[in-house]
């Protein structure tokens, strides 16, 4: 059975305007502004994607909304790791911090705690 039109339509616009927002503003080559206006946007999605309530019994629409979560998700955590990152590090430098930063050689913690992601840095011994 093929998904109904306005679901498919719906569920396929939220995951395109996530796609535009990380495409556009979280590529290799960005800025603090374009990570913020990247995490506004993703809060936007994420909070209409929230207002859409499927139906109880079990159906596609609940896959779908769970995916899109999972996709928000792991979105705010990729943005929210490269705003705490005020440097040029590895393939995604820092176009506002052009250079290296020897004091954040360390690494980013990200969890979940009640639906929040919560970022702490993590100071590693060499390998």
């Amino acid at each position: 059975m093929l998904p109904e039109p306005h679901r498919l339509h719906r569920r396929s616009a939220l995951e395109q305007n996530l796609q535009d927002v990380m495409w556009e503003k979280v590529g290799p080559f960005r800025t603090a502004d374009q990570l913020q206006q990247a995490l506004d946007g993703i809060r936007k999605i994420h909070n209409t994607a929230s207002a859409v309530r499927p139906p109880e019994a079990f159906n596609l629409d609940l896959q779908d909304r769970l995916e899109l979560r999972a996709m928000l998700i792991t979105a705010e955590a990729v943005v929210r790791a490269a705003i705490g990152r005020t440097e040029s590090r590895g393939a995604h430098p820092r176009l506002d911090y052009p250079d290296s930063n020897s004091g954040l050689a360390r690494s980013q913690v990200i969890e979940m705690e009640d639906d929040a992601l919560l970022v702490r840095w993590h100071n590693q011994g060499r390998l």
